[in-house]
This record gives C-alpha cells, sequence and structure tokens, in this order.
C-alpha cells in the first residue's frame, strides 16, 4: 500500500486525533499547529513521519518533539498574545514557529550553547522561508544576556518534565 503525504490533511488530523483529542483547547494554538508545516521542521527521510504521535530525530543527537508535548508546553505558558518569550533548547525550530504565532518576541537560548549552530541557522532560514514573524527572534548564546525582567514567558524543551517538577517542588 502506498501512502500518499498530504500535510495539510495531516496537520487537520493531528490537530484533531492528539491534540484537541488529549485535551488542548485553545484556539490559537490549535489554530497555529494546523496551518505551520511541520513537516518542513524534519529532515527529509522523516517528512512523511513528521505528523505523527511521537518525536523525531533532526540531527546532532536532537529531537522535533512528540506534537502533542509542544501542544502542551505552549499551552502551559498561557498566552494572551504580545508576551516576551525564553525559548530555551531551541532544536529544529517547529516550537519557535509555533511561538511566532503567538508572542510578540522570542529570545532563543540554544541548550547546550555552541552546540546547536547548525541547526540555529536551518531554523532561521526555515522561518524566513515560510515567511514566520522573524524579526521578532533573537539569538541569545548565553543566559547573561537575557535581562531578568525582560521575559514575561520561558517555554523549555529540553528537560521539560525534570525542569517543570522541580520548580513546582519549590
Amino acid at each position: 500500500m502506498k501512502v500518499v503525504f498530504a500535510p495539510n490533511q495531516n496537520a487537520e488530523r493531528m490537530v484533531r486525533t492528539q491534540l484537541q483529542a488529549r485535551g488542548i483547547s485553545d484556539p490559537k494554538i490549535l489554530a497555529a499547529m494546523s496551518r505551520i508545516p511541520r513537516h518542513r521542521f524534519v529532515p527529509g527521510s522523516s517528512r512523511a513521519e513528521a505528523y505523527g504521535d511521537f518525536p523525531l530525530p533532526i540531527g546532532r543527537g536532537q529531537t522535533i518533539s512528540q506534537p502533542y508535548m509542544v501542544a502542551l508546553m505552549t499551552e502551559e505558558l498561557r498566552l494572551r498574545g504580545g508576551e516576551k518569550i525564553l525559548e530555551v533548547g531551541t532544536g529544529s525550530g517547529y516550537q519557535t514557529a509555533l511561538l511566532a504565532e503567538l508572542a510578540a518576541e522570542i529570545a532563543l537560548l540554544p541548550l547546550p550553547p555552541g552546540n546547536l549552530e547548525v541547526l540555529l541557522k536551518d531554523t532561521i532560514r526555515r522561518i524566513k522561508e515560510l515567511n514566520i514573524r522573524d524579526e521578532l527572534i533573537l539569538l541569545r548564546k548565553k543566559l547573561q544576556e537575557i535581562p531578568p525582567e525582560s521575559e514575561e514567558a520561558v517555554a523549555v524543551a529540553e528537560y521539560y518534565f525534570k525542569l517543570k517538577q522541580a520548580l513546582m517542588d519549590l
């Protein structure tokens, strides 16, 4: 049986069966995840699986997170629009693209520092190619470059559950 790759249908199915079915309800997040072509954020060899309910390798030991995890992390930010976001652990750029649809400004802080410059260049290139608001994306090489009062929300892709639990335990 031949699998037909239809990104728009796959994105809509992903939103319906993986996100809404699990309780993701923010209409802005659901709309953005329907619009953003997830397959453009994975290597060509994985494009047919881009809308699957699992993470995928993107190179350099990194993965693009499972769609549900991206939606859950974003929904937990409770964005109203206009916020400044610090995104920690930038990898494929998919979360960055989603945040660019929902926030006023994004500061990217890759983890581990210095190891992901190729991925970051690919992220910025992809976002520009997709005409996503790249002017609001700022690259930060270390946390000290970010004034403490500048961000109103923090999206942590790397170590999300460990960090969330540690903060909840405080």
